[in-house]
């Protein structure tokens, strides 16, 4: 089933959809695979469903605050690191691109030091799981182009973003809970 999430706009454009219809993909042999339940409107699924990880570890913590800044320091700290590395893979020059990635990645820094601290040896792990997409070819799969789906290149996508996620994910869920406060009632004075 296709769910629209807006009818036409006043340019005329047809709806977008929340779950992209996607045309099939031939896979090995005479079976066929459909790439577009990997994603959501325009964001993978595995990126929405670990976006609402952190916010259910928020709620039972009880501190929305710091699950919201530790899913955008992994956002952010995530696509940091893929812009530069598809800027590598792509050979373009850094140029301008330098003073975004610097900026960038001083916004992760600063906001790490007001949410949870990553897991070291898990970044790790998602840089080595991205080294090894690179040397795959760094086959990127988009919502708007799975003519072309790369399942090796999807599985490293995955692998290295997801990784990169839980480096943030686990210390959160590690985070004491805030302590529940109890109103004490007023007592009346004699």
């Amino acid at each position: 089933m296709v769910f629209k999430t807006t009818p036409f706009d006043r340019s005329g454009t047809p709806p977008r959809f929340l779950f992209k219809p996607v045309r099939r993909v031939a896979g090995y042999g005479d079976v066929e695979m459909d790439p577009g339940w990997l994603f959501v409107g325009d964001m993978r699924l595995s990126t929405t469903l670990l976006l609402f990880a952190f916010l259910f570890v928020g709620f039972l913590h009880r501190d929305f605050k710091a699950a919201i800044l530790a899913a955008l320091t992994w956002l952010l700290g995530w696509e940091v690191a893929w812009q530069f590395a598809n800027t590598l893979h792509t050979n373009r020059t850094l140029g301008w691109n330098v003073i975004l990635f610097l900026v960038s990645a001083a916004i992760v820094l600063v906001l790490q030091r007001f949410t949870v601290r990553p897991s070291l040896p898990l970044i790790g792990l998602s840089l080595l799981i991205g080294a090894g997409w690179l040397a795959t070819g760094f086959h990127v799969n988009g919502y708007d182009h799975l003519g072309d789906f790369n399942a090796l290149g999807e599985a490293f996508n995955e692998g290295a973003k997801t990784v990169w996620g839980l480096a943030y994910l686990i210390p959160l869920i590690r985070m004491p809970a805030k302590p529940v406060t109890a109103a004490v009632p007023a007592t009346p004075e004699s």
